[in-house]
């Protein structure tokens, strides 16, 4: 049995050996030999993406790891906006005849931490590159990621490369020579001197245009291409102006595209005249450019991956938000906005193209990667010529407005002579009519005045009436004041109920400022009462109608001593018809009540229940809801059916069970659409809170009313009570 027991774990080794060198050996090698002293490393690497982003370069060796890596089939690495470490993987078998030292060249120059490693002998070196890193620290001090790698004639090395960033995940590398990468270097410096150059001098000449001009569109151009110098992921910035990596240097780049955003709509405003020739449009556009400043303050609350994202797509929709406003403003007439759509077309093209290659959502390409830029000098061309043209055609309109000036101020001068001879003939026949005009005004003037006495006279009056009116406004509100002063010291107090009851909670929310709803308890000999009454009516008559109710209940039960629920609300019925003398006057006012007794025994606690309209619910122990339906008869006024009879329904009560009775008025809390709270959205509270103690359940219903009614106005009065035995 142990001889099958080894031969088993012996062919299982041999499998896992095996399938880790297939696995090891299924990448592409890289090859170098004297044809090729430059190359793009794309199609032959395998990756790995560290979510937790934990690993180091000994877990990285691990044969579970290297099981995990993937073939990458793409010239240019690219995952896009991903909150992770990847890790690359190259073997690079060097064929050449003369170099053993070469250059690693990562032309993306905004990854925040680079580490390259590969082995010398027995031991991994190390770079560390990346804009986090300072620029003295690196191996190669240069604007862009150079890394030197030791590859031996002959053999096969392995490289792996460690990238962490906030920002998008695009790595074109390259295996240079020291000459191919020397030629390189010049030929990329040359390019972009020529791009900077062109762009600072366009810069400078538009600023000195407009300290000549006071135009503000040159002042708005320059802001816009000053804020697009800052965003060019070319390492400029980080190689000459920070050098140390920083909080700043990070996030120069969301901050220079939301400025350049800004800008660039204060551009078209004042270039295109939008507040004047299209208000629409011109609304439009403040709108993004309140969205551009929002995004410009937020900037440095959030990290620089939301940040980078944001302001990538405000690029993308503001630009094709610009170039849609050139077009409607060419419609429009306006002949100075052809040159701004051809330049807002250069640019988006140039845009559209880099985003989408940040984004990962393009293959990678020398043209697609300098896209932008090709489109940014297009465009600075054709907004230059547009401001020139538009300097133009104002020049233009202004010597035709002119000339119109002039030749309409000597017709005005012809009319005007013609029209001081009428006027004076006019003056005359006017001045007679003055005169007419002035013996009826004095005549108006005095009924004027007469009638002025008799407004003052009546507004006095009605000033007096007012104050009246408030005084007596003011005597009834105080005097409503005290009496819910009054109703609510009717109401048990917390301290007698909390002696009864282990826990409870009350929710009494008056419609008015008294309420016709009212909960009530006594204790007599081993039983304790308690009701939750619902009277006809709010306000005032409510209250009174309270008051009576609560007064009866306690001659009933404490000095008539009728014990029993059912008779208990069937006394009440007939002294409430009593009292109101609803036989003589055919008042048919009532009450709901939801009434229980209680009393403890050896077993537990028994529970006698009846209610007039209204429904007792229990929780029990475990959580279970159940529902005591009360008759459908209410106490007073005149009942359908003729008969008055309660009934009494009994049930046995455990520890922690719980007890709720309420009016109607929560129920039928409405909210802004006329939808009602209903009993079904009670019992999920009040069921799915029902472990919590009975202060926080209070709070909760409290809670979810509020969030249901909104504005709503309250229909009715509200009270529900909850009590633990």
């Amino acid at each position: 049995m142990s001889i099958i027991k080894s031969m088993k774990y012996f062919i299982i080794t041999i499998l896992a050996t095996f399938t880790t060198i297939s696995s090891t050996f299924a990448q592409k090698v890289l090859q170098l030999n004297d044809s090729k002293e430059s190359v793009a490393i794309g199609k032959s690497i395998a990756y790995f993406e560290d979510k937790e982003k934990v690993l180091n370069i000994k877990d990285i060796e691990t044969p579970e790891i290297q099981k995990q890596f993937i073939q990458f089939n793409k010239d240019v690495p690219s995952f896009g906006f991903i909150n992770s470490n990847f890790w690359i993987k190259i073997q690079i078998e060097n064929q050449h005849s003369s170099y053993e030292d070469w250059y690693l060249d990562i032309d993306f120059p905004v990854l925040d931490s680079v580490e390259v490693y590969y082995l010398q002998g027995k031991e991994w070196k190390k770079h560390v590159l990346g804009d986090k890193v300072p620029l003295e620290a690196k191996k190669i001090p240069f604007r862009s990621l150079i890394a030197p790698v030791h590859l031996p004639m002959g053999k096969v090395t392995t490289l792996y490369i460690k990238v962490q960033t906030d920002g998008s995940v695009l790595m074109p590398a390259y295996i240079h020579s020291a000459p191919q990468l020397i030629k390189s270097i010049g030929i990329s410096e040359l390019l972009f001197g020529m791009m900077y150059g062109s762009l600072l001098i366009m810069l400078f000449y538009n600023l000195f245009l407009y300290f000549s001009l006071r135009n503000k569109s040159y002042l708005y151009y320059c802001l816009y291409f000053l804020g697009y110098l800052a965003v060019m992921p070319d390492g400029y910035t980080y190689a000459f102006i920070f050098k140390e990596p920083s909080w700043l240097s990070q996030m120069i780049i969301p901050y220079g595209l939301a400025l350049s955003m800004i800008a660039a709509l204060l551009f078209a405003m004042h270039f295109l005249q939008t507040k004047k020739y299209t208000p629409i449009l011109h609304k439009v556009l403040m709108g993004f450019l309140i969205l551009s400043g929002v995004i410009f303050l937020a900037i440095g609350f959030i990290s620089y991956n939301a940040a980078a994202a944001y302001t990538t797509l405000l690029l993308m929709v503001d630009s094709f938000v610009l170039w849609i406003s050139g077009l409607i403003a060419w419609r429009s007439g306006n002949k100075a906005a052809k040159l701004y759509v051809a330049a807002w077309t250069a640019v988006l093209i140039g845009l559209i193209s880099v985003s989408l290659l940040v984004a990962g959502a393009i293959p990678f390409s020398s043209l697609a990667r300098r896209a932008n830029y090709i489109g940014i000098v297009i465009q600075m061309v054709f907004l230059s010529l547009a401001l020139a043209d538009r300097i133009n055609i104002l020049r233009k309109e202004r010597e035709q407005a002119q000339a119109a000036a002039l030749a309409s101020a000597q017709e005005n001068e012809r009319i005007i002579k013609e029209q001081n001879t009428l006027l004076e003939e006019k003056v005359d026949e006017r001045t007679h009519e003055l005169q007419q005009k002035q013996e009826e005004i004095l005549v108006q003037n005095e009924e004027l005045h007469q009638q002025q006495e008799e407004i003052t006279a009546q507004r006095d009056f009605i000033e007096r009436k007012n104050r009246e009116l408030n005084q007596l406004n003011e005597h009834m509100s105080m005097s409503i004041q005290y009496a819910s002063k009054i109703q609510n010291a009717s109401l048990p107090s917390s301290e007698q109920l909390q002696k009864s009851f282990s826990d409870l909670f009350v929710i009494n929310l008056p419609r008015d400022v008294v309420s016709g709803d009212f909960y009530w308890h006594t204790r007599r000999l081993q039983y304790e009462y308690l009701a939750v009454v619902d009277c006809t009516g709010h306000g005032v008559p409510g209250a009174f109608m309270s008051m009576i109710g609560s007064t009866l209940l306690n001659e009933i039960i404490n000095i008539s001593k009728i014990e029993e629920p059912s008779a208990i609300l069937e006394t009440l019925h007939e002294r409430v018809k009593n009292v109101l003398k609803q036989s003589d006057t055919g008042n048919t006012d009532g009450m709901d009540v939801c009434l229980c007794r209680i009393k403890k025994q050896d077993f537990g606690y028994e529970l006698v229940f009846a209610g007039a309209k209204r429904s007792l619910y229990v929780i029990d122990y475990k959580g279970n809801w159940k529902e005591l339906k009360g008759d459908r008869k209410s106490i007073g006024g005149t009942q359908l059916n003729g008969s008055t009879s309660f009934s009494d329904q009994r049930l046995e009560l455990h520890k922690s069970d719980r007890l709720y009775m309420f009016t109607d008025g929560i129920t039928d809390i409405p909210n802004p659409e006329r939808k009602k709270f209903g009993l079904e959205s009670l019992k999920t509270i009040l069921v799915e809170s029902g472990k919590a103690d009975m202060r926080s359940q209070q709070h909760l219903v409290l809670s979810e009313i509020a969030k249901f009614q909104r504005d709503a106005v309250q229909r009715d009065d509200v009270l529900i009570m909850g009590i633990e035995i």
